[in-house]
């Protein structure tokens, strides 16, 4: 990308793992241990490599922090190549 005239251009694929809005804040912190706990092991760190895909633990700010960067940088794109849904 950074040769076709966009340095710095990043695209990724996220899958993230989700719960309804309004779930409580301890169930939260519990599914958040016991999925870190289980993709944390070398088992599963090997599965996914051989497939090329990294697993980026994070926090629930830090995620919707991203899916919020990645919204303004969709949006930007849309209103500056004039897309229309059809």
């Amino acid at each position: 990308m950074a040769e076709s005239g966009y340095p710095g251009f990043e695209l990724t694929t996220d899958f993230v793992l989700m719960a309804p809005g309004g779930t409580p804040d301890d169930i939260i912190d519990l599914l958040q241990r016991e999925i870190r706990q289980g993709i944390d092991t070398q088992e599963i760190k090997d599965r996914f490599s051989q497939q090329d895909i990294w697993i980026v633990a994070s926090t629930p700010a830090e995620t919707a922090a991203r899916i919020k960067t990645g919204d303004a940088l969709w949006a930007n794109v849309v209103k500056q190549t004039g897309m229309k849904a059809e």
